[in-house]
């Protein structure tokens, strides 16, 4: 299960880390990682190994159309060093998104909930794991130019004070 959202301004993805495995909860799971430039955050019943990833998503340059990968079953968001949003699936399909914002996995409808009100993708996550069954886990954060993402109102003990109860 999974919640990953971004936005184009500022170009921010962020993604809560818990996974399952034949019923077993398993945190720590990286769902973002950084590409030619661009970030790539996975959601998906199958995602395929990041590393894997990075050489198919990488392996050419632009957005043209990539060969399928049928053994997984997954969904990329991407943004683009030019703050653009695409949503790119194992079939090779390409959609780009003309949003300010976006969210793929369980918790993305809670996600873009959260975004449509003004809340910065960390803290859409944030509720996302309070409020979507199988999201949990601390949450990664990464920028397009790897600046420090200013405090989104997340606490210390993970609650969101904009949030009750």
């Amino acid at each position: 299960m999974t919640a990953i959202a971004a936005t184009v301004s500022p170009p921010v993805m962020a993604a809560e880390s818990q996974s399952e495995v034949e019923n077993l909860k398993l945190m720590g799971d990286q769902k973002i990682i950084r590409v030619d430039g661009w970030l790539v955050g996975c959601s998906g019943e199958k995602c395929p190994p990041m590393h894997s990833l990075a050489k198919w998503f990488g392996a050419k340059k632009g957005l043209e159309s990539r060969k399928p990968w049928p053994r997984y079953k997954f969904d990329l968001l991407l943004l683009s060093p030019d703050h653009k949003l695409y949503l790119l699936d194992q079939n090779g399909d390409l959609e780009e998104v003309h949003e300010p914002f976006w969210a793929v996995g369980s918790g993305a409808e809670v996600c873009i909930g959260a975004l449509s009100e003004g809340a910065p993708a960390e803290r859409a996550v944030l509720r996302a794991t309070k409020y979507a069954a199988g999201c949990g886990g601390a949450i990664t954060v990464e920028t397009l130019d790897d600046r420090p993402v200013q405090d989104s109102g997340s606490t210390a003990n993970g609650s969101d004070s904009s949030v009750s109860g």
